[in-house]
C-alpha cells in the first residue's frame, strides 16, 4: 500500500509539473505573439515616418490646392493630361538611380571590409612577428593605427563640401578634419617608416633573414592593398550618380504634382456620369455623354463642384509614392553619412579597430579591463 501511495504521489507531482510547464509555454507563446505584434506596429510606424516627410507634406498641400483650383466651380480646367508621360518620366529615372546607388553602396562596403581586414592583418604582423617578445613594435605603432582609423572615417564621412583638395587651408594652417585625406597618407607613411624600422629587429624567427624578408614583404603588401582600397572607396565617396538625371527627376516630380491636377479632377467627371462611355460632351466638360445617366447624388463631394474624394486620394497617393522613391534614392546616394537606415554603420566598422592589441587568448579579459578603464575615465571627466 505504501509503495502504491508513494507512486501515486509521484505521478501527481509529475502531472502538476507538466501542467506548470504547459502554462509557462502558453505564457511564453502569448508573450512572443505580443512582441510580434509590437514589431509589426513598429515597422508600420517607421514606414509611415519614412513616407511622410516635410517635402511630401508640402507637395501634398500643393496637390490639393491644384485639384481645388481646376475643379468645376473654380477655374473648371478640363484639358486632357496624359498620365503615362509623367509617371514614366518620374519613376524610370529614379529607379535607374536607385539601382546605380545601391551598386555604389555595395562596392563601398566591400572596399571598407578590405581596408579593415588589411589594417588588422598588418597590426597582427607587428604583434606576432616580434621574435623578442617585448611588444615594442606593436606599442610603437598602435597610436598611428588609431589615428589612421579616425582619419579614414573623417575623410569618408564628413560632407564633401568641407573637404579641401589642398594640403592646407586658406589661412595657411593645417586644416585638420578638412584635410583628412592628407592625414590618412601621413599615418600610412609613418606606419611604413616604423615597419622599416622594426623589420630586422622584430620581424622574423630567431633572426632568420629569410623569415624576416617574407614577413616584411607581406606587410608591405598589406599596406599596398589598404592604399588601393582607400583610394577606390574615396573615389566612390567624392563622385556621384548622374547629377543631371537626379535634377531632372526632382524637377519633374515637383511639377507633375501640379500638372496632373486636371487628370486627378477627371475622376470626378467619371463619378458624375454612370452608364455609357465618354462622348465629346463629356470630354469637353459640357455635359453627360450619350447613353450615360447623370447621378448628382452618387457622390456628395463630386456634386459640390470643388473636387471629389477619389481625385484628392489618388493625387495624394501619387505624391507620397514619388517622394518616397526620391528619398530612397537620396539616402542610397550618400551611404557614408551615417544619418539614415541605409547608411554605413561606422560604429560597427570601427569596433575591432578600436580594440587593436586587445585580441587573443585573453582577449575578453583585456577588452573588459579596457572598458572599465574607459568608464572610470568618463566618470572622472
Amino acid at each position: 500500500m505504501s509503495s502504491q501511495l508513494l507512486r501515486g504521489i509521484s505521478d501527481a507531482k509529475n502531472r502538476i509539473a507538466e501542467q506548470a510547464k504547459l502554462r509557462q509555454l502558453k505564457i511564453l507563446e502569448q508573450t512572443e505573439n505580443v512582441s510580434e505584434y509590437i514589431k509589426i506596429i513598429s515597422l508600420l510606424y517607421r514606414g509611415l515616418a519614412f513616407v511622410v516627410s516635410i517635402e511630401s507634406l508640402f507637395m501634398s498641400l500643393i496637390t490639393i490646392l491644384g485639384i481645388f483650383m481646376v475643379s468645376r466651380k473654380v477655374f473648371n480646367v478640363t484639358f486632357t493630361v496624359e498620365f503615362a508621360i509623367f509617371s514614366a518620366g518620374c519613376i524610370f529615372p529614379m529607379t535607374f538611380n536607385v539601382g546605380a546607388s545601391f551598386k555604389r553602396k555595395e562596392k563601398a562596403l566591400e572596399l571598407l571590409a578590405t581596408i579593415k581586414s588589411n589594417l588588422i592583418s598588418l597590426f597582427l604582423m607587428f604583434v606576432h612577428f616580434d621574435v623578442e617578445g617585448k611588444g615594442e613594435a606593436s606599442r610603437d605603432v598602435l597610436p598611428n593605427f588609431r589615428n589612421l582609423v579616425r582619419n579614414i572615417e573623417v575623410c569618408l564621412r564628413n560632407s564633401k563640401e568641407v573637404q579641401y583638395t589642398t594640403p592646407v587651408n586658406f589661412d595657411g594652417e593645417v586644416s585638420g578634419d578638412r584635410s583628412a585625406a592628407h592625414l590618412v597618407y601621413d599615418d600610412l607613411a609613418i606606419i611604413a617608416a616604423k615597419l622599416q624600422k622594426h623589420s630586422f629587429g622584430c620581424f622574423g624567427y630567431d633572426y632568420n633573414d629569410k623569415a624576416v624578408g617574407t614577413a616584411t614583404q607581406r606587410s608591405w603588401q598589406f599596406i599596398q592593398d589598404l592604399t588601393v582600397a582607400f583610394e577606390e572607396v574615396r573615389a566612390i565617396r567624392f563622385s556621384s550618380t548622374s547629377v543631371g538625371l537626379r535634377l531632372f527627376s526632382y524637377f519633374l516630380i515637383n511639377v507633375s504634382c501640379v500638372a496632373l491636377s486636371p487628370y486627378w479632377a477627371s475622376f470626378c467627371r467619371q463619378e458624375h456620369f454612370v452608364g455609357g462611355g465618354k462622348g465629346l460632351e463629356d470630354e469637353l466638360g459640357l455635359g453627360p455623354a450619350r447613353g450615360s445617366t447623370f447621378s448628382p447624388i452618387q457622390n456628395g463631394e463630386a456634386t459640390s463642384g470643388y473636387g471629389c474624394a477619389s481625385a484628392y486620394l489618388v493625387g495624394l497617393l501619387f505624391t507620397f509614392i514619388v517622394f518616397a522613391l526620391y528619398r530612397v534614392q537620396r539616402d542610397l546616394e550618400d551611404p557614408f553619412s551615417g544619418s539614415s537606415d541605409d547608411s554605413i554603420r561606422w560604429d560597427r566598422w570601427k569596433q575591432q579597430l578600436e580594440t587593436l592589441g586587445k585580441h587573443g587568448v585573453d582577449g575578453p579579459t583585456r577588452r573588459a579591463t579596457m572598458a572599465q578603464q574607459e568608464a572610470q575615465q568618463g566618470e572622472e571627466r
